[in-house]
């Protein structure tokens, strides 16, 4: 993995939208690309998964994010 600066406003952007989802997601701390080129979130109590698709959606018109969208990065919460 490779640490990343790309679209931080959108990743970060997405935690805060999953976190009102499940509160029990901490804060953003930093951010990698994958092998798979997904972006990993490193958090304060674990991390997250999300597309880079959702990220640059993410800011370039936040209201269009689905609820169904935000809720598949909250289901990828890992607390490990």
């Amino acid at each position: 993995m490779n640490k990343s600066t790309e679209n931080t406003n959108g990743v970060t952007g997405i935690v805060s939208e999953a976190r009102i989802l499940n509160p029990e997601i901490g804060n953003y701390e930093e951010h990698f690309i994958n092998e798979r080129f997904r972006y990993i979130v490193r958090l304060s109590n674990g991390r997250l998964e999300m597309s880079r698709e959702i990220v640059q959606d993410y800011e370039i018109q936040p209201n269009s994010i689905s609820k169904e969208r935000i809720q598949r990065v909250a289901d990828s919460f890992s607390n490990s």
